[in-house]
């Protein structure tokens, strides 16, 4: 019977108004009105105060800022204060800051002492610090929700015993700070694998090979040696390019494939000779690769230039030099040249 009158009484509602984030049903029953209670037309009511902070303090948009208020919530900003006070102290930018809080609202309510602080005097320890450290934190907040005592600091502690110096830890970080989350096992066993590979510590390699090992699956691995070998290159050959330059395996397997058969069909290079100069596949084939080489054969086509260039001394050197030495050099003589650099014109 009372469902029965509350729907006869929502049937004569003579209006409505919407109030903020919520509709309010103004009824008139036998002349006299009366205001039920507020319905929310938003399922995920958030906290007013936490999503002004955010806004304020964080400097986050109202959209984000309502977004991240579902998962922090706070009354008073004493503990929040705090953290951004942390962050600015370590001259961590504003912009810097709100992202940081944009992608893990949740360390707002982290323990300063406990949780934050102990990890950027780590970090600076290693000499990450200032905007590096902001841009280091801003890119994957996450490391600072990692355990110290039990994540970073095991695989921190290994490879400084094998002679790993804090620069090139610091750089593994930079590489990639997922490195560290893995389980220290899974980060033994890769950096055992590096040390059978006779990578030397002492040097920036050794990380890149750690990291390349510890980001991959085997599958990944097998996949991509497989691409290699169609190319003609031999298990000695992968593991010769891969020592001089890891990152030839942590490249997809499309990259790959399109890079060796723009080099050896459209080029003409030998697929043994890039097994020696591996660091040529990492660079970008739209963007370096094929603007660099085309300009050259136009040098070469037009008798500027005789053929006799490395293909790693091409692709490695800044643009700002490649462009200084062939293509400003000879606009004089080839005006489109630039056209070709730019793929405006055809080159190959």
């Amino acid at each position: 019977m009372f469902r029965f009158l509350c729907s006869r009484r929502l049937d004569r509602a003579k209006g409505f108004f919407n109030s903020g984030d919520s509709t309010v049903i103004l009824l008139r029953y036998a002349e006299t009105p009366f205001l039920i209670r507020s319905i929310s037309s938003n399922p995920t009511h958030y906290n007013s105060f936490t999503v002004s902070y955010l806004v304020d303090s964080c400097g986050l948009s109202r959209e984000k800022a309502v977004s991240a208020s579902q998962k922090v919530r706070f009354k008073t900003p004493t503990k929040q204060d705090l953290v951004l006070t942390l962050f600015r102290e370590h001259d961590f930018p504003n912009t810097h800051i709100s992202k940081i809080i944009q992608k893990l609202p949740k360390l707002l309510s982290s323990n300063v002492d406990k949780t934050l602080k102990p990890k950027l005097d780590f970090f600076n320890s290693i000499g990450l610090s200032g905007p590096d450290l902001a841009n280091f934190i801003s890119r994957d907040p996450n490391i600072l929700m990692t355990s110290l005592e039990n994540k970073i600091m095991p695989n921190v502690a290994l490879l400084r015993t094998l002679g790993v110096p804090d620069c090139n830890i610091c750089k593994l970080l930079l590489l990639n700070a997922r490195t560290f989350y893995i389980c220290n096992n899974s980060f033994n066993k890769s950096v055992e694998e590096a040390t059978k590979r006779e990578f030397d510590p002492s040097k920036f390699v050794f990380v890149m090979a750690v990291h390349v090992l510890s980001c991959f699956s085997k599958s990944s691995w097998e996949a991509k040696c497989d691409i290699y070998k169609r190319w003609g290159w031999s298990e000695k050959e992968i593991n010769t390019a891969f020592r001089l330059q890891p990152m030839c395996m942590g490249i997809s397997e499309k990259n790959i494939m399109s890079t060796m058969e723009f080099l050896v069909n459209k080029t003409g290079y030998d697929p043994l000779l890039i097994s020696k100069t591996p660091v040529v596949l990492l660079y970008s084939l739209e963007k370096r690769t094929i603007p660099r080489l085309s300009v050259i054969r136009v040098l070469i086509t037009n008798g500027i230039v005789v053929e006799d260039f490395k293909l790693a001394t091409l692709l490695c050197i800044s643009e700002k030099d490649f462009l200084r030495k062939y293509v400003t050099k000879f606009e004089g003589k080839i005006p489109e040249l630039f056209s070709v650099y730019q793929g405006k014109t055809n080159g190959l």
